[in-house]
């Protein structure tokens, strides 16, 4: 998952160095920023290619599997992620557009680095290194199988709550 993910920041500062964009303290951040939205990619990708596997597919099933599954809804949080970084084009200084700029390249280099290193690295790896901590977090997630299962019984009142939550949260920090 790291080794996935650590290619698309590599590529990201490739990218800077080889367009002459020079690291300072803001540019500095870009590295881990991009790294940590890309490993939330590869996890989601790899428990996905895992969980396929352990239904007895085989590998190339199991990418298969990841990449249909979760694989467009890592492409729409990357991509508005990469939006949102995007939009600090229009700010006034320049340090936070050329920072915008390249962490959504970054975020965009790193989808990319995730959709074809981990697969790759998954069908290439031994088949204990894909299923090796399957079972141990198979085994942690039934421990919050109950608190998962009540939010998801009373969904509809959790979801007001959180609305109305963040609003009372919204009114307070105007203050």
């Amino acid at each position: 998952v790291i080794l996935a993910s650590l290619t698309g920041v590599i590529w990201t500062l490739g990218a800077m160095g080889w367009m002459g964009v020079p690291i300072n303290m803001i540019t500095s951040v870009i590295a881990p920023l991009v790294l940590v939205i890309g490993v939330s990619d590869a996890i989601h990708l790899h428990m996905e290619m895992r969980r396929a596997k352990a239904s007895g597919g085989s590998r190339l099933l199991a990418v298969q599997a990841g990449i249909r599954t979760v694989g467009p809804a890592c492409a729409l949080t990357s991509f508005t992620t990469f939006i949102g970084f995007g939009s600090l084009y229009l700010a006034s200084l320049d340090v936070i557009r050329i920072f915008g700029i390249w962490s959504a390249i970054g975020c965009g280099l790193n989808f990319l680095a995730v959709i074809l290193v981990l697969p790759l690295l998954t069908t290439l790896l031994p088949e204990k290194a894909l299923l090796g901590e399957f079972r141990l977090v198979g085994s942690a997630a039934s421990r919050f199988s109950h608190g998962l299962q009540t939010i998801t019984r009373w969904r509809g009142i959790v979801a007001i709550g959180s609305v109305v939550i963040t609003i009372l949260l919204f009114v307070l920090s105007l203050s």
